[in-house]
């Protein structure tokens, strides 16, 4: 899956002992969660920022989810 969206939120959380940066991204049709493990930050991925990640979701969770995803930070008027 490939999808650019707006980054909504951004924590570490612990995953299995690990800290892991946790990224929320609402795309306006709805919302998603990158997981990047063992990174408790990942730079240009902030609050606003509008990226596109790529990689398998994983159902099973509240929200679906996106672990370790390719990942490009776009420019603020649209692809680069």
């Amino acid at each position: 899956m490939v999808v650019t969206a707006i980054v909504t939120r951004a924590e570490v959380v612990g995953v299995r002992g690990t800290p892991s940066l946790s990224c929320t991204l609402d795309d306006g049709s709805g919302t998603l969660v990158a997981v990047f493990l063992g990174r408790s930050r990942v730079a240009g991925f902030d609050v606003g920022v509008r990226c596109t990640i790529e990689g398998t979701v994983q159902a099973g969770h509240r929200v679906p989810t996106v672990w370790n995803p390719l990942y490009r930070i776009e420019a603020p008027d649209g692809p680069s």
